[in-house]
């Protein structure tokens, strides 16, 4: 049965809607379905497509110049010239040569690829040749390679098997070239990618008897960057910077502005270079204060600048000057005696012999006499040579004794310390010191050199009495003639004055008390005084003498000396006494003698004549300078000459051969003395070391 539904307007419009949403939405099912087919599809093929990397371009490669492209075959051992008078030697086994961190040849050339030294080690020539076949033998066109190592040098000996031991060093059995750390061994480079290169120099690496590895330039560059990036990390927080950021330990209120400026690197090269601006300043000041005085000589010399005596230790405020900056500069000395002795204590690299025994002895030793130098420099400093001579002089013999021992004792502790081989900075140093301790022997003998050759010639001469004097009879000549004695004509008659004839009786008291006292102490007192021509000779004025000009500030040493010379003075009179008093009984004796007998002028007995003359012929006398012709001597040798010019010491030669040929006998100093007298009184010319007859 069948029932007919009837549907309104509104009810047919409803399933008209719905049906076209059910067209669209199976219409999106499907095309939703096919797209996702097709992105399945793609996702398939993508997942089979691999990245290439872009291909490897040469356009920055640098060939090398001249057109050499294979490694080059390295002589088995170096050649040698017998013209420059070379030839082959034998050393030890050297090993330092192959510690440290190579410094130079650390980067590649070329830019590209190549071997390089982890640790340090030996190669040798048979290794080389190694290398050169397997290397050449890979190389394709437009591909080069190159040695950046020199060729075997070092030899390396060898004795044969069943050969006693002793008798020398072996034969040569084999030159290596040593090679340090990080050291470039070869370089590869052309049309050549990375993977080409290892393929051949990978292999090379495990032929080397120490560790190599292959390298390029991009692993250099990261290791560059590493190697900042860990400095970088690797700093010490509390640094210079913020110590004065955050004033710790209230450090600015002893530093100044310059300080923080600087921040303390250049306090050692202020500090070192204090002596050499104490000297230029002291030289500055002498020449615009003291110009004359200090560039003036006892010889007359004319000088274009002071001595360093002269300008740093004879005027005011030189002397102020350079004592102020030595202090300055010793200070931190005492410091480093000590820092330096411990930095050879602490070294890691000591061989165990060292560990023990005299080497820390040594070490403590060479810190105690730098201790010493640093105390004689500030007493050489402090006590200038007019002041006190003597303790001046002491002073610079302590220093420059110190200063010579320990520059050897510091350089060959520093040789077995193991700083030398730890790296190349330290073998350079080494050198240094080496080369600073050589430099400093030379310089010392030079100066001894020149001061025997100044001081050994026999021409000291007073310009007063025309005397010549050798060098141990010059300071002996204190007094000289006067002006009217020397200009006053031949019938000039010279007075003594009284005054004179007091003090030097009682130098001759100061002399003899010297030699009679035993108490060192005393004794140098004594020694002192004598090199004063104007000693008092009253015991208050004597005593304000020496607190003054030879600074004794202990009183009673002063009292004992002047009690010597007191005793002296009263042994002399009483011997002077004596002695008038046996001369005034003699004369009485004579004028008893001459009224008895009638006569005058004799003595009684003629057996005190006879005695008195054959103790007078006892001493001959040789009258040298009346018998033998000086001047004539003088100018037959040189009219022997060629042009009548001679050299003075050629000259003096020939002279005192005429001399003993008369059989004249005097002693060489004296007769030396006499010569350059009698030469200088001849009236031949002296010009330099020649002497020639005049025109």
């Amino acid at each position: 049965m069948f029932v007919k539904w009837q549907h309104s307007e509104k009810d047919c419009q409803a399933v008209g809607i719905e049906c076209f949403f059910q067209y669209i939405r199976g219409a999106y099912r499907f095309l939703n379905i096919r797209m996702l087919k097709s992105s399945c599809g793609i996702l398939l093929f993508c997942r089979t497509f691999r990245r290439y990397s872009f291909p490897t371009t040469f356009e920055n490669v640098i060939f090398p110049p001249n057109g050499e492209y294979l490694l080059p075959p390295m002589p088995p051992e170096p050649t040698y010239s017998a013209e420059r008078g070379e030839k082959k030697f034998k050393t030890t086994k050297r090993m330092i040569e192959g510690r440290g961190v190579e410094e130079v040849h650390t980067e590649l050339i070329h830019n590209q690829y190549g071997l390089a030294a982890v640790y340090g080690g030996f190669i040798s020539s048979a290794d080389f040749n190694f290398i050169q076949e397997r290397v050449n033998k890979n190389l394709r066109k437009n591909q080069f390679a190159l040695w950046r190592v020199p060729a075997p040098w070092l030899p390396r000996t060898k004795k044969s098997q069943g050969t006693k031991h002793g008798g020398g060093k072996g034969s040569i059995h084999m030159y290596y070239t040593p090679v340090r750390a990080k050291r470039i061994i070869l370089e590869v480079g052309g049309y050549i990618t990375e993977i080409e290169a290892q393929a051949f120099l990978l292999y090379l690496c495990e032929r080397f008897k120490f560790p190599v590895e292959f390298i390029s330039a991009d692993i250099l560059a990261k290791r560059r960057e590493e190697e900042k990036r860990i400095a970088e990390l690797n700093t010490n927080q509390f640094n210079w910077e913020m110590v004065m950021k955050y004033n710790m330990q209230n450090c600015r209120s002893w530093l100044n502005e310059y300080d923080v400026a600087w921040k303390g690197k250049w306090c050692v090269y202020v500090v070192g270079g204090l002596p050499l601006s104490a000297l230029f300043i002291c030289v500055s000041l002498a020449l615009i204060l003291h110009p004359a005085q200090s560039t003036s000589t006892h010889c007359n010399v004319y000088n274009w600048l002071p001595s360093i005596s002269a300008a740093v230790a004879a005027y005011s405020p030189e002397r102020y000057v350079w004592r102020f900056f030595i202090g300055l500069h010793a200070a931190p000395r005492f410091i480093v005696a000590f820092a330096y002795r411990n930095l050879l204590l602490n070294s890691p690299m000591r061989e165990y012999w060292t560990t023990q025994g005299w080497f820390p002895l040594a070490c403590n030793l060479a810190c105690s006499i730098n201790l010493a130098e640093n105390a004689f420099l500030l007493l050489l400093t402090s006590v200038s040579s007019t002041e006190d001579h003597s303790l001046h002089k002491i002073s610079f013999l302590g220093f420059a004794l110190c200063a010579m021992a320990y520059m050897y004792i510091a350089t060959t502790l520093y040789h077995f310390s193991g700083r030398r081989r730890a790296s190349t900075v330290g073998e350079k140093s080494y050198q240094y010191k080496f080369l600073m301790c050589v430099a400093s022997t030379v310089s010392l003998l030079s100066a001894l050199y020149f001061f025997y050759r100044h001081n050994k010639s026999q021409s000291y001469s007073c310009i007063d009495c025309n005397t010549a004097f050798s060098i141990n009879t010059y300071k002996s000549h204190v007094k000289c003639i006067s002006e009217d004695e020397k200009y006053g004509g031949k019938n000039f008659v010279p007075k003594e004055s009284k005054g004179e004839v007091k003090q030097s009786r009682w130098v001759e008291q100061v002399e003899r008390a010297i030699s009679n006292v035993t108490d060192r102490e005393l004794k140098g007192l004594l020694q002192q005084i004598e090199g004063f021509a104007n000693i008092p000779r009253k015991e208050a004025k004597f005593i304000n003498f020496l607190q003054n000009s030879i600074r004794i500030r202990d009183r009673e040493l002063c009292l004992r000396a002047w009690r010597c010379i007191d005793e002296e003075a009263k042994k002399m009179k009483a011997e002077t006494e004596g002695a008038q008093a046996e001369t005034s009984d003699v004369n009485e004796k004579c004028e008893k003698v001459v009224d008895k007998n009638g006569e005058s002028g004799e003595p009684a007995s003629e057996g005190g004549n006879d005695e008195g003359d054959k103790r007078d012929d006892d001493k001959p006398v040789v009258p040298v300078e009346k018998n033998f012709k000086w001047r004539k001597a003088i100018k037959r040798a040189l009219k022997a000459s060629e042009d009548g010019t001679m050299k003075v010491k050629k000259l003096r030669k020939a002279v005192v051969k005429m001399f003993h040929d008369e059989g004249f006998e005097v002693g060489v100093e004296k007769l030396d003395e006499l010569f350059d007298q009698k030469l200088k009184s001849s009236g031949v010319l002296i010009e330099g070391k020649f002497a020639r007859l005049p025109p």
